[in-house]
């Protein structure tokens, strides 16, 4: 005998087969977030099985999975997704955190915990939905952070997660290209203790073979990194950070799995004043996240 087609378990088949014919990514998964947040609910294991969805709610589960056919992101149809344990708001075209970022965090706290226990000023550059700089000011309630993006998008939706999380009282956000500008223009009143970011680092040859859901969504100038290995925008963010730490301060960078030891080279040889101090490998072993230190 055949489930009613309003019981979850069958709309899940239902939408998994579809999805997986359609070459959707993670069909399953796509199809428990879409469903679970039509029912009010983050994930799908919090959903009974046998759980019966009303005419309206089966419309609107049809609606995302649509959107969800045409490639958008989970994260964009249901408009928020948890970094850490902070719920931030998600719009396109702002870079959607990578779970990698969420062990950045991790080792900046370390970090800022060892040399600045009582309070520190932290700069977020390329803050995106602000997810970094959020969950650092979240986890250190003295602190206060600057966050700069080159897109409005991006420090509007900072601004949101700020104002949603309680936060906004200890964030600055500013539009800046620290590719143009130059910390002394900016005219900041202090230097930092902490400057992180996740900037763009994807390659030409990368992003050609990147996802649907990334290039037709995310901004452009997010993901790709300049130059033919992806070190442009690393480089420039490298050199506004000598400008803006204070001596002693660490430099905290996400980067592709190629960037450390090309990184290591440059700093080496163009940043005196400047120390790499070691490169941390994320959840796959491989290294990702770099340490450096003003002299």
């Amino acid at each position: 005998m055949r489930s009613p087609v309003n019981i979850v378990s069958s709309i899940l088949t239902k939408w998994t087969r579809i999805f997986s014919h359609n070459q959707v990514p993670e069909p399953s998964t796509s199809a428990g977030y879409l469903v679970a947040h039509v029912l009010g609910k983050k994930t799908i294991a919090t959903v009974s099985k046998q759980a019966r969805l009303s005419s309206k709610q089966l419309l609107h589960v049809q609606q995302l999975c649509l959107q969800r056919l045409q490639r958008r992101p989970v994260q964009y149809i249901v408009g928020e997704w948890d970094f850490c344990d902070l719920t931030l708001k998600m719009k396109p075209p702002v870079l959607i955190p990578r779970p990698e970022t969420e062990e950045l965090v991790h080792l900046v706290l370390a970090d800022l915990n060892d040399r600045c226990p009582s309070s520190a000023l932290i700069m977020d550059v390329g803050c995106g939905s602000g997810a970094i700089c959020l969950w650092l000011l979240k986890n250190r309630p003295d602190d206060r952070s600057i966050a700069v993006d080159i897109s409005t998008e991006a420090c509007q939706l900072t601004r949101d997660n700020a104002e949603s999380t309680d936060l906004l009282r200890r964030l600055a956000v500013h539009r800046c290209d620290v590719t143009t500008e130059s910390a002394s223009t900016l005219k900041w009143p202090q230097s930092f203790d902490v400057v992180v970011s996740n900037p763009p680092y994807i390659t030409p040859a990368e992003m050609a073979d990147l996802d649907p859901e990334l290039t037709w969504y995310e901004d452009e100038r997010a993901l790709l990194g300049g130059g033919p290995d992806g070190m442009d925008i690393i480089k420039e963010v490298v050199r506004f950070s000598q400008q803006t730490l204070k001596r002693g301060g660490s430099l905290w960078l996400e980067v592709g799995l190629a960037h450390p030891p090309l990184l290591r080279q440059f700093v080496m040889q163009h940043c005196t004043g400047l120390n790499f101090i070691a490169a941390h490998p994320d959840f796959t072993g491989r290294l990702r996240f770099c340490h450096l230190q003003k002299s």
